[in-house]
């Protein structure tokens, strides 16, 4: 009788492909690093929690139209008494944040945690200046102050929104024209410009320190 695959007829000797497994140190490998990094996620949004649900809230429901014209219509107005003095005004994100005017560098961190920052040396409304304005996106939540994400939602930001500033008794009125995301050696060349914009910055992407988002709006 004709032999099976060389083997005669114990079947107990026929053999089928090995079933292949990878080395050890491959699996040991990958399953370390796969708990490196849901470790590390886990981490990352529990210290950027504040920041990320408030852009969860705010793109799940978006305001209207309506409600943006309506925060507006009050600034284009001209009702200063409406809002403290040395404050900026975002319609469209609802932010109503106190500004530190003429902050030095070694000031910054703490008058960030009072409001958002004017850097000295930059413009202010009138001059033909940038008008270099920072402040936080996130923050570890630990830290004190009020105002540890009150950049969180400039993203949301696009060319023809609005924003205001409210100074001296008046208001400023700034539409914007440029949205860019540069490195952190970037920066200076924008805060240093010779005409009159207003410059907001914040640390992006979200939770992040690696690059930075300028908003750039110009006076209408």
């Amino acid at each position: 009788m004709a032999l099976v695959d060389s083997v005669g007829y114990d079947l107990n000797k026929l053999r089928g492909p090995r079933e292949y497994r990878p080395p050890h140190f491959l699996v040991s490998t990958f399953r370390n690093l796969s708990l490196i990094i849901f470790f590390s996620a886990l981490v990352f949004v529990s210290v950027n929690l504040p920041a990320y649900w408030i852009i969860a809230k705010y793109r799940f429901s978006p305001p209207s139209e309506e409600t943006i014209l309506a925060r507006s219509s009050e600034l284009k107005e001209n009702l200063v008494t409406q809002y403290p003095n040395n404050t900026l005004v975002i319609p469209k994100i609802n932010l109503q944040a106190p500004v530190n005017w003429d902050t030095s560098e070694a000031e910054v961190m703490s008058a960030l945690e009072r409001g958002v920052v004017h850097v000295k040396g930059s413009g202010l409304p009138g001059e033909k200046k940038s008008i270099f304005i920072t402040g936080h996106s996130s923050n570890y939540w630990w830290k004190s102050g009020d105002f540890n994400t009150i950049f969180a939602l400039l993203p949301e930001l696009a060319v023809d929104d609005e924003a205001f500033i409210v100074k001296d008794g008046k208001i400023t009125r700034y539409k914007v024209v440029e949205r860019v995301e540069v490195g952190k050696k970037e920066v200076v060349s924008y805060a240093e410009r010779k005409e009159e914009e207003l410059t907001l910055m914040t640390c992006y992407p979200v939770g992040t320190n690696l690059k930075r988002l300028l908003i750039i709006a110009r006076p209408i």
